[in-house]
């Protein structure tokens, strides 16, 4: 009996323990900006959805593909597509509520600073899109599109995060640099950004963005209400409460990888580098206690067998 019992709860502890994963490297040879170029590309079975960001809704426009190894985000105009006024992204139709997604982000500024004084500037940011609901577009207010976590990365490295809540609009949770102390930006002024930071290089150049070749490395660590950021390995601002703890029933809790759309007087497009995508499912915190308790009693059962 004491041997089933050990068993039975080593086999519980590993169950509950067990994480699901994706990692992606982007290894592969390049799409082109076509129709699900990056689901075409894909080497190893990972789902993708290609889509924009327009405020139409959720279209697939050829606004992600494999570059050089990296997955390659859109975040300019294009009047060769369909729709020239959008962004892009790549969306995962997975389950995963709570979640650790990590990768590295470089936004592609070449051009100088980005310009422009209209308070709706959108493209000059990385949007994580957690617990989002198949075809998602980002502020749509209706019932079925609650638990949205958006989480967006500035170029100058304030953070914006916005939960949809019910038919209501999308509150923000956390809309600060971490560093200026100000409000953040979708125009991104100069920030006053260290060289360094965490475990990794940031404001390389000091002109007060992340642009080119100034890579980051980005995690946001979601579990019930619970909302961590980190960069670099280091943890990015204060926790995080929310009010939700998944996708309105009945919907998956997608995952987005895409840039804000274009909005206002923008002068810069800004495209989006992602490589080295981790995502990791995070146990419940039930299955984890449950897990904890099941490897006690599975040493207790030993040293009573001794």
């Amino acid at each position: 009996m004491k041997t089933l019992l050990t068993t039975a709860l080593v086999a519980l502890w590993g169950a509950a323990t067990t994480q699901a994963a994706i990692i992606d490297t982007f290894t592969r040879a390049d799409g082109t900006p076509v129709t699900n170029s990056v689901g075409v590309t894909e080497v190893g079975g990972i789902a993708y959805v290609e889509r924009n960001n327009s405020a139409s809704g959720s279209t697939v426009d050829g606004t992600a593909a494999v570059s050089n190894n990296k997955l390659l985000i859109t975040g300019q105009q294009n009047t060769t597509l369909a729709h020239n006024l959008i962004t892009g992204g790549a969306y995962l139709p997975v389950d995963y509520r709570d979640v650790r997604v990590g990768l590295d982000l470089e936004f592609l500024l070449s051009a100088g600073s980005p310009t422009g004084s209209s308070p709706n500037q959108f493209n000059n940011t990385f949007l994580l899109m957690l617990r989002s609901r198949v075809g998602q577009n980002f502020g749509t207010t209706a019932v079925d599109h609650a638990g949205l976590v958006a989480i967006e990365m500035v170029a100058n490295g304030a953070i914006q995060v916005r939960e949809q809540r019910g038919a209501s609009n999308l509150v923000f949770v956390r809309n600060a640099n971490p560093f200026t102390g100000l409000a953040a930006s979708r125009d991104p002024l100069p920030g006053v950004l260290p060289a360094n930071f965490g475990s990794g290089t940031f404001d390389v150049n000091q002109n007060g963005y992340l642009d080119v070749n100034e890579p980051v490395h980005f995690e946001a660590a979601l579990s019930g209400t619970s909302l961590n950021l980190y960069v670099n390995g280091v943890q990015y601002g204060d926790p995080i409460t929310l009010a939700l703890t998944s996708a309105a029933t009945g919907q998956i809790n997608g995952i987005g990888l895409q840039k804000n759309r274009i909005g206002g007087t923008l002068a810069v497009g800004t495209d989006l580098l992602v490589d080295n995508l981790d995502v990791t499912v995070v146990p419940e915190p039930a299955s984890a206690a449950l897990a904890m308790l099941g490897m006690a009693c599975a040493c207790a059962a030993r040293r009573r067998q001794r």
